[in-house]
């Protein structure tokens, strides 16, 4: 009998607004991508729906909540009776809800809450199942990487994933795994969830920003802006590398929700009901008014349009047929692509006006998301973004599956630092912060030189600056700067450049010519120090 440590497999969970992807990865390396897991119904993604009905229990003369899940949510909603009440609901809302509640006074978030957790829970465990299955491990060997909502900065929102919300997420995640697993004391203390990334930190991992031994990594692109068009909006965030280590800073975000993905869909679902409409003679609106025929639309809808974006023929139409879609009749509604552009233009136009708005100088321009997948979306992006200098990411990453797949490669190199060694709890990494509020530098530093006769507060030369205001700290910066003898002994010195220019330290006991690297760090607590021609950092003082 074999006394070797059964090999862990690291696992993506991307738990987006509408539709949750799994996906499995044994190569942290972007050599190989992670691999998108199939459900049951042979879909790479799986609908993150609950759909729940009060059932009458006439011996206790009480009502209990009946929860379905994922496709199965879908196909209830789409058969409802009139006579039954149905509820729907987003997992990512259900479990931001439990979150809520916790301090809450609202006692029906309070009830909501509590009879949604078993659904909940088993949604979850259905997700580790597929992965178990597809990986051909034991659902104890399985360590997830979980995806959370990129937090928000800007003038008009400040969102924050407070640490409710965080334990809430990794409390359900655990609950459905054990679950699965055999109720051991070892697997008591195990933790599955060994990490949380941001939506577009995934994305980021994904496509080997921060893999320091792939040819794109982070040190070349040090100003990266990620494009996550779907289901909650266009979302822009932008990171900046902090130098060799390997990780990245969120500088800036932004959401328009006015460009979600359910946008796109009932544009294209009233389009077909009012053809519908035309073509069988029924008044005008009456179709999307149905609340089981508008479901119907919606979905064969999505499915059309996910179509068309994986189409090559770009003359080639979509047809949207449904079955018995209002009053018994059928529904064949063939959509163009010319026809489908038009139909979006105005979504089109405003999405161009938001991503110029930006006005992005920077080195990478990654995408994700279901929305930038269709054609003309990805058209718009190209057109803002087409300079070739941008670098665009690996091509064998999907836009929809990036940040399933980063969270996998997230996962397999938290494993392979790790190692399989039984004794290391891997589930204290559930805590990773998630992109919190950044330091930012209040001042600009730059390097200068200066003659004898030249003030101290004011460098007759300025050669470069150094740090920004505003660069997220702390910072870390390597420049190299030549020393050429022109008769006149030139000093060297950092200077703050802005709010007003002064001389904040001077660069002694340089050579008179040559080349001089100066290292530059200045902390979030504000303190800076140099270092020259490699050797260890001084500290100069707080600034």
């Amino acid at each position: 009998m074999s006394s070797e440590t059964p090999k862990c497999i690291a696992v993506g969970l991307d738990l987006g607004s509408f539709m949750a992807r799994v996906a499995v990865c044994t190569d942290p390396s972007t050599s190989t991508p992670p691999a998108v897991v199939s459900n049951a119904q042979g879909h790479r993604f799986t609908p993150a729906l609950i759909a729940s009905e009060q059932e009458e229990d006439e011996a206790n003369n009480s009502t209990t909540p009946s929860y379905v899940f994922g496709d199965a949510a879908l196909r209830v909603l789409q058969k409802r009776k009139k006579d039954k009440k149905l509820h729907q609901y987003t997992i990512q809302h259900l479990v931001n809800l439990m979150a809520d509640a916790q301090d809450g006074d609202d006692e029906n978030k309070k009830v909501v809450a509590e009879s949604s957790k078993e659904g909940v829970s088993a949604f979850f465990a259905q997700l580790c199942t597929m992965a178990s299955d597809s990986s051909a491990v034991a659902p104890e060997n399985l360590r997830i990487v979980l995806s959370v909502p990129t937090v928000i900065h800007d003038n008009e929102h400040d969102e924050e994933l407070d640490a409710a919300h965080v334990d809430a997420w990794v409390e359900t995640v655990q609950k459905g795994w054990k679950s699965l697993c055999p109720k051991t004391k070892s697997n008591k203390k195990k933790q599955v969830v060994v990490g949380l990334l941001t939506d577009a930190a995934a994305v980021c991992v994904a496509h080997g920003i921060t893999d320091l031994t792939n040819k794109h990594h982070q040190k070349q692109y040090k100003h990266i802006l990620v494009v996550d068009w779907g289901a909650s909006g266009l979302t822009l965030t932008q990171f900046r590398s902090c130098g060799s280590s390997g990780m990245l800073q969120q500088v800036s975000s932004q959401r328009d929700t006015s460009l979600q993905a359910s946008i796109f869909v009932n544009t294209l679902a009233k389009h077909v009901a009012s053809q519908f409409e035309r073509k069988n003679k029924f008044p005008s609106g009456e179709v999307f008014e149905n609340s089981k025929a508008r479901v119907k639309l919606i979905s064969a809808c999505e499915t059309a349009l996910k179509t068309m974006s994986n189409s090559n023929n770009a003359n080639a139409p979509v047809h949207v047929t449904i079955d018995g879609l209002y009053e018994g009749v059928d529904c064949h509604i063939p959509i163009s692509r010319p026809r489908w552009d038009m139909l979006c233009s105005r979504l089109l136009k405003s999405a161009q006006g938001t991503l110029e708005s930006l006005a992005f100088q920077g080195d990478a321009v990654l995408v994700s998301g279901s929305v930038v997948s269709m054609p003309s979306a990805k058209q718009v992006v190209d057109k803002v973004f087409g300079n070739d200098s941008y670098y665009k990411g690996l091509s064998t990453i999907p836009p929809e599956e990036a940040v399933a797949m980063g969270c996998a490669r997230q996962g397999a190199q938290v494993l392979e630092l790790l190692g399989d060694h039984p004794q290391v709890d891997i589930g204290n990494m559930s805590k990773s912060p998630i992109c919190p509020k950044l330091s930012l530098s209040p001042i600009s530093l730059g390097l200068g030189g200066s003659t004898n006769g030249g003030s101290d507060d004011e460098a007759a030369n300025m050669l470069a600056v150094l740090i920004d205001k505003g660069t997220p700290l702390p910072a870390h910066i390597t420049h190299t700067f030549e020393i050429h003898s022109n008769g006149e002994k030139q000093e060297y010195g950092l200077y703050q450049t802005s709010p007003h220019e002064k001389l904040v330290a001077k660069l002694e006991e340089l050579p008179e010519t040559g080349t001089v690297e100066v290292q530059v760090e200045l902390s979030t607590s504000g303190t800076l120090s140099i270092s020259l021609q490699g050797g260890p950092l001084v500290r100069v003082g707080a600034q």
